[in-house]
């Protein structure tokens, strides 16, 4: 992947970039028939955690660990302005479970979200509600009143991915493409909300 310079021309990228190109990419979702920089070029930012060096002398580096990560164009969005502080916090909170693979497969129930310090079933409902219906989040999977048989999620502005333990409820396909639903009118939406709007 040749990498600009000043004066237009392209050189060959440096060791250093391509070992950080290495780790990222070995990293992200097999994607097949795409080559390693098109799928790091391609992949959307994620909650992989990754090694970065360290501001020392010694330039050792150390373990930055996981993180969650919402790409600014999501929080930019009017639907990204218009969410609530409980909208955002279970948002949050349901990519403490995105590993890089599984969306389609995050879960909000209460069950998960009281360790989160969740403390209302009522506020986490509506939440879900509002997420739901301002297109940050679609059902994959209505969970039933059966223990262990909860409602699994996908947020957006990522691809569906394959399931896990459950199958996805009828109509909803795995995709690679985001739906981005937050940035269309509701009537385009190919996945309508399975809750009600929050009152």
């Amino acid at each position: 992947l040749p990498v600009p310079t000043q004066n237009g021309a392209t050189s060959k990228p440096s060791w250093r970039i391509k070992s950080l190109c290495q780790v990222l990419v070995s990293r992200l979702p097999k994607r097949a028939g795409l080559p390693p920089y098109r799928a790091l070029l391609e992949h959307p930012t994620s909650g992989v955690g990754f090694m970065a060096k360290n501001g020392g002398s010694n330039g050792k580096r150390r373990k930055l660990g996981t993180y969650i990560a919402i790409p600014h164009h999501v929080l930019k969005s009017e639907q990204g302005k218009a969410l609530t502080g409980p909208e955002l916090r279970l948002l949050a909170h349901l990519l403490l479970q995105y590993n890089g693979h599984n969306n389609g497969n995050l879960s909000p129930t209460f069950t998960l979200m009281k360790e989160y310090g969740w403390t209302s079933t009522g506020t986490l409902y509506k939440a879900r509600q509002g997420l739901e219906h301002k297109g940050f989040i679609v059902v994959t999977k209505e969970g039933k009143k059966v223990r262990g048989d909860c409602t699994l999620v996908a947020v957006t502005w990522l691809g569906i991915h394959e399931p896990k333990k459950w199958d996805y409820d009828e109509g909803i396909k795995v995709n690679e493409g985001p739906l981005n639903f937050f940035r269309l009118p509701k009537e385009q939406w190919s996945i309508q909300p399975s809750s009600k709007p929050p009152k």
